[in-house]
């Protein structure tokens, strides 16, 4: 769904353009949902929380935008939110800034959400595993083939891919790096918890939508959200001074503060629900905005309102 949210796949080209659909169905959608499930059953073996899946969020935005879409360098600009001035973004041929906002993007909402979601929705299952030994293994060595075998395809579609290859270094080690932190990075203390007015669902909401417009200020215009002016502030943020450096950097302090709080608070489902509802806040409302059907924005953006009701609900039935 978050394809469809960001306006990254369309439901219009899908219908018009075969070799697109084809993509999409063999190609990212398995890439995602075998990432998500790995990742969710990562973390009920390991008897992890929420810091885990932050960090295994990293690995895999590394391996969608670095391993597979390959946005990650400056051979191609696969995203329009890079632009296309000359020098935009280029530092030993990668998207510096792109990097880090790219794959916190994927931390939160490409992976983080929906895997909360589910535990949300169906409580029952949030400490079962859903995979057994052999399935996980061979899960695993599904997604490793195909982002193996997806990179030689590009070869022969996409010129000048070529000059990028040894720089595949850098997703690898992001994804093994990270990997390592997910499994090394402790459970909250089932003790410590939020207290005063920020604990309220409603004011962890309000923290997320500030944290979501504070990490992501330099890929908002990505977003076709109407009413932020600052994006404009931004547009041309992908250059090799000290706003790219900062734009590269200050994301990933704060991706490190929200994993230390995830790791210091142990945090109850509502809580956990205002926090999903502020992070998908602005990408929904930008979906919704143009509320363009054909494009299936607006039809992914309803079914995360319907999932996060679904939640609510859940999460009420069980308080009472």
């Amino acid at each position: 769904m978050v394809e469809f949210l960001t306006g990254s796949t369309t439901l219009s080209a899908l219908v018009s353009n075969l070799p697109d659909l084809l993509v999409f169905v063999f190609v990212t959608v398995p890439n995602y949902a075998l990432s998500a499930l790995l990742i969710r059953e990562a973390i009920i073996a390991w008897k992890k929380s929420w810091a885990t899946l932050l960090s295994f969020g990293i690995a895999y935005g590394a391996v969608n935008e670095g391993l597979m879409a390959k946005t990650y360098f400056t051979f191609q600009s696969l995203s329009p939110a890079l632009g296309t001035a000359s020098g935009v973004g280029h530092l030993f041929g990668i998207n510096w800034p792109w990097v880090t906002g790219i794959t916190l993007f994927h931390m939160i909402v490409s992976i983080s959400v929906p895997v909360a979601l589910s535990f949300l929705i169906f409580p029952d299952t949030a400490s079962q595993r859903l995979l057994g030994r052999k399935s996980t293994i061979a899960s695993l060595g599904l997604l490793v083939f195909q982002i193996a075998l997806w990179t030689p395809i590009l070869l022969t579609l996409v010129p000048g891919l070529h000059q990028v290859l040894p720089l595949l270094v850098l997703p690898i080690a992001i994804v093994f790096v990270f990997t390592y932190v997910a499994r090394r990075l402790p459970a909250p203390e089932q003790g410590r918890r939020l207290h005063g007015s920020i604990s309220q669902p409603i004011s962890l909401a309000i923290v997320s939508i500030a944290f979501f417009l504070v990490t992501f200020a330099p890929i908002l215009r990505f977003f076709a959200f109407p009413v932020i002016p600052i994006v404009d502030l931004y547009a041309e943020v992908y250059r090799l001074d000290a706003t790219g450096i900062l734009a590269t950097l200050y994301p990933m302090v704060l991706a490190a503060l929200a994993i230390a709080f995830f790791v210091r608070y142990s945090l109850s489902e509502s809580q956990v629900l205002g926090i999903v509802a502020g992070v998908l806040f602005i990408p929904m409302v930008s979906a919704l905005a143009p509320f363009d059907l054909p494009a299936g924005a607006p039809i992914a953006a309803l079914i995360y309102a319907a999932c996060m009701i679904a939640a609510w609900i859940r999460i009420h039935s069980r308080d009472r």
